[in-house]
């Protein structure tokens, strides 16, 4: 049924119930090419069956919207918890000043990025991976994703750090490459923090 969550599908089907419902209010219900299907049934059963499907539809898409706001309120309660809110604002200082100073950043040891234990930034990454198969799936929109939490993102791979272990093991971060993908200013923002790190 994902199908059936994309707004354009039931956008056509709604305008197809109308087109039904229409055509069985007004004198063209013998000429039209529907005739064979509508001609078993009454107009009344097939107006009170169109606008029944039409309100269904019309409820189906409202509650898609409300599990997609919850979803979205999850995600942001999740990346808002003690730690991975620590990780974005450390992210968020760090590629303001990688911004300003291309080569200006601290050497961390192995086990640390940006200060934090690996496990820390992976989870917080994890998490993001996450969100980019409720993408894939139609759960959540782009648009609406991205106006919530393309910032996170786009400081995170703005960092020095972070953007250095993506490329050194990208295919460890396919799934979080698709994310990047998505959002094309996302993926130029980490393509000049790698370059940065080339120079």
């Amino acid at each position: 049924m994902n199908w059936l969550k994309k707004k354009w599908v039931t956008n056509v089907l709604m305008l197809f119930l109308l087109v039904i419902f229409i055509i069985n209010i007004t004198p063209l219900r013998g000429c039209c090419f529907l005739q064979k299907i509508l001609s078993g049934s009454s107009a009344i059963e097939i107006c009170v069956l169109s606008l029944t499907a039409l309100v269904a539809l019309l409820v189906y898409r409202s509650s898609c919207d409300v599990e997609e706001a919850k979803l979205l309120l999850k995600i942001r309660e999740i990346l808002s918890n003690s730690i991975n809110q620590e990780i974005y604002d450390k992210s968020c200082s760090l590629y303001e000043t990688s911004k300003q100073k291309e080569n200006d950043s601290e050497q961390q040891s192995d086990e640390k990025i940006m200060g934090f234990p690996c496990a820390q930034i992976y989870n917080y990454m994890g998490i993001l991976e996450s969100c980019e198969t409720l993408l894939a799936n139609d759960v959540i929109s782009e648009d609406n994703f991205r106006s919530q939490f393309g910032y996170r993102i786009e400081c995170l791979v703005g960092n020095v750090e972070v953007a250095k272990e993506l490329s050194e093991d990208p295919s460890n971060w396919d799934i979080f490459f698709g994310l990047l993908d998505r959002f094309p200013k996302i993926k130029r923002v980490y393509n000049q923090t790698t370059n940065q790190i080339k120079k």
